[in-house]
C-alpha cells in the first residue's frame, strides 16, 4: 500500500458521542517521497552507529538502566504524570502520598520494559507479551481497575507506544539493547507530536508522520554532540568537578582517562 493511499479509520456514532476506528495497518507500505528515503537511509546508518555504540561502552547495562529510568519519566510526563528525575530515584515512602501514584506509574514503565526486553530472548513481539507488560504497567497505578493484562473491548483513548518502539527495534534485531529513547524528542515537540497525530486521524496524512517520526529517530540517536566548549576548558571543568569530589579518574593513565561520577553511578546499581 502506497503511504498517500493510507485511510486511517473511520467515526462511528455511539451513545452521546463519535469514537474512531482505526483501520489496520499490518501492510507492507510504499512511497514516492524522496525525503521519506533521504531520512530512513539517515536513521539506518545512525541506528547502526547507535547499536556499534552499545558493543563498546564499558559496562553500558548502567548506562541502559538510566536511560530506561528516564525514558520512564519522559514517557510518562506525555501522558501527563509529573514525577522529576530525583523524585524517581527515591523511596515511594519518602514522597508525598500525592505523589505516589506518579511514582508508580514512572516505576512499573522501568520494570514494564526491563521484563519485555528480557522476555524477548524467548518469546516474539505477540499479544502475549504485549499483555504482560501491560498488566506490569498498570499494577498498583491509577489503571489497575482497568482490566491490566487484557485488550479493552470498550472505547479506548490511546495513549503512548514509545515502549512498543523499542520492544519493536530490538525484536526486529536493528538494536541488540533498549538504547533508543524517542520520549525526550516527543516531549521536547509535544504540539507538533500531537498535531502530526490529529493529522493522521483527520485528513489520512502518514507521510507527515513518517517524517516527524523519522527526524526524531535522528536526533535521537546522535550520541556524540560537540560541547561547545574548548579543550582547555573543558580539561579545567574535569579538574574542578575532581577537586570537589564530583568525578574521580579511575585509571590513572596520563592520557585516554576515564571518569566516573560515582554516586550518580550508585543510585542505579
Amino acid at each position: 500500500m502506497n503511504l498517500v493511499d493510507y485511510k486511517a479509520g473511520s467515526f462511528k456514532q455511539e451513545y452521546k458521542y463519535k469514537s474512531f476506528l482505526p483501520t489496520k495497518i499490518n501492510h507492507t507500505f510504499i512511497w514516492d517521497d524522496a525525503k521519506i528515503n533521504m531520512l530512513l537511509e539517515k536513521a539506518t546508518m545512525l541506528l547502526g552507529q547507535l547499536n556499534a555504540y552499545t558493543d563498546l561502552i564499558p559496562n553500558v547495562d548502567i548506562y541502559i538502566k538510566m536511560h530506561i529510568t528516564t525514558e520512564a519519566n519522559k514517557s510518562s510526563k506525555i501522558e501527563g504524570t509529573k514525577t522529576e528525575i530525583d523524585e524517581i530515584v527515591m523511596s515511594k515512602e519518602s514522597l508525598n502520598p500525592e505523589k505516589r501514584d506518579d511514582w508508580q506509574e514512572v516505576h512499573n514503565y522501568v520494570e514494564a520494559i526491563n521484563y519485555s526486553i528480557d522476555a524477548l530472548q524467548k518469546l516474539p513481539l505477540s499479544n502475549r507479551l504485549i499483555k504482560q507488560t501491560h498488566k506490569i504497567l498498570l499494577t498498583s497505578a491509577r489503571g489497575e481497575s482497568k482490566r491490566p493484562g487484557e485488550f479493552r473491548v470498550s472505547q479506548n483513548w490511546i495513549g503512548g507506544t514509545n515502549l512498543l518502539i523499542t520492544l519493536y527495534l530490538v525484536s526486529n534485531n536493528l538494536l541488540d539493547k533498549p538504547s533508543l529513547y524517542l520520549s525526550d524528542f516527543f516531549e521536547r515537540n509535544k504540539g507538533l507530536y500531537y498535531e502530526n497525530l490529529t493529522l493522521v486521524r483527520q485528513t489520512n496524512d502518514l507521510v507527515t508522520w513518517v517524517n516527524f517520526f523519522l527526524e526524531g529517530t535522528i536526533e535521537t540517536s546522535k550520541t556524540m554532540k560537540e560541547l561547545g566548549v574548548s579543550k582547555p576548558t573543558a580539561i579545567a571543568l574535569l579538574k574542578d568537578f575532581q577537586r570537589n569530589g564530583i568525578l574521580k579518574e579511575v585509571t590513572g593513565f596520563q592520557r585516554n582517562k576515564l571518569y566516573l561520577f560515582e554516586k550518580y553511578i550508585q543510585l542505579f546499581a
